[in-house]
């Protein structure tokens, strides 16, 4: 009886890594690509047209992040497969995509192999973890070193902000003041201030007019 085969959706914005991937998974027995998707408004709408068992998703996309659909994808689909693919390793990121439910998250830098190797792994219904990542405190083991590098791109600098940072960027993108926005979130004004200053820390903005800025580039406002 022929094997029966794994259908797979990649996500990822870079299309030349997409290409690649298509045709090292092309060679492989078992697996078929029924559908790609540049981010993650057209991966959801991908999974209304295939029948997908697993889902390879890059995380920084433009319109939707990976992060952002995850949660979407596994109230909808709830019996289909997650594996992350990605560069980020800083430890922020590492766990909360953990938290988000996925099945597995895998690094870009590592071999083709290994990434055979958590595909077969995910789909016997086990969590895939990188080879010494552990986003849990252990005595033993040698863990996977996750990263915490002063340099940032927007996507790690997002995830760099609590929510009520976020909704505090976002009412100071509407021209909100600080006392107006303490009263908003029921909060103090010292408290709006402290939240403005660690804001413009995390994200290296340096005035109120950066932050609308960065607030409408990312459709915060």
């Amino acid at each position: 009886m022929k094997e029966k085969q794994v259908r797979l959706l990649l996500v990822d914005d870079h299309q030349l890594y997409l290409d690649g991937l298509v045709c090292l998974i092309a060679q492989v027995e078992g697996l078929e690509v029924v559908a790609t998707a540049s981010h993650g408004l057209e991966a959801l709408q991908q999974l209304e047209m295939h029948a997908v068992d697993l889902m390879l998703l890059d995380l920084n996309m433009p319109t939707k992040d990976g992060i952002s659909i995850i949660p979407e994808v596994k109230r909808a689909y709830p019996h289909l497969k997650i594996l992350v693919v990605t560069n980020y390793k800083e430890q922020k990121i590492v766990k909360e995509v953990y938290k988000s439910g996925v099945d597995g998250m895998f690094f870009k830098s590592s071999p083709w192999s290994r990434l055979r190797e958590a595909i077969e792994e995910v789909m016997r219904g086990e969590v895939y973890m990188p080879s010494g990542l552990s986003i849990f405190p252990r005595k033993t083991a040698p863990k996977l070193q996750l990263e915490r590098s002063p340099y940032r791109d927007n996507f790690e600098q997002m995830r760099q902000l609590t929510p009520r940072e976020v909704e505090v960027l976002k009412l100071l993108s509407e021209a909100k003041g600080v006392k107006e926005i303490a009263g908003e979130l029921f909060i103090s004004q010292e408290t709006v201030s402290v939240h403005k200053k660690n804001i413009m820390k995390k994200l290296d903005l340096h005035n109120i007019a950066g932050m609308v800025k960065y607030a409408l580039e990312h459709d915060i406002a």
